[in-house]
């Protein structure tokens, strides 16, 4: 007989409940910036005010990595949410790391890192409880 503990039994569950709301919030970014550069190639936009739009595109796709990982769960929407967001600043961090030659990571990608935390765990908050309440109705 095999007991196992609460963390072996979360962990098969865990990674695939945050990768796959990390790639579709990953591909949401990537389509929304794709419009974005579309509007400014072909339309009046302007590159300043492009640079206003990158941050809050960014903002809602983790909030909405985070809300999915934790939609389902019963439990640690908190911990779900803010791995998603950190998961998202990193793999952002490599796709800058390999377009650009010249990028290294300075006090901004810190704070970036960390904003993408906190409102990765706050969409993880929400998912949790909103889920929770249908399942009480």
């Amino acid at each position: 007989m095999t007991r196992h503990t609460a963390a072996q039994s979360a962990a098969p569950g865990f990674f695939p409940s945050v990768l796959k709301p990390l790639f579709l919030s990953l591909a949401l970014t990537f389509f929304a910036l794709l419009c974005l550069a579309i509007a400014i190639a072909f339309g009046p936009v302007s590159v300043q005010a492009a640079d206003r739009c990158i941050l809050p595109i960014t903002a809602m796709s983790v909030f909405f990595a985070g809300f999915l990982s934790a939609r389902g769960q019963s439990t640690r929407g908190f911990l779900r949410g803010a791995a998603t967001g950190a998961l998202y600043g990193l793999v952002a961090y490599f796709v800058s790391a390999l377009s650009f030659a010249s990028f290294s990571p300075g006090a901004d990608f810190f704070k970036l890192l960390g904003l993408e935390v906190c409102i990765g765990a706050v969409g993880g908050v929400f998912g949790i409880n909103i889920c929770r309440r249908k399942r009480n109705s």
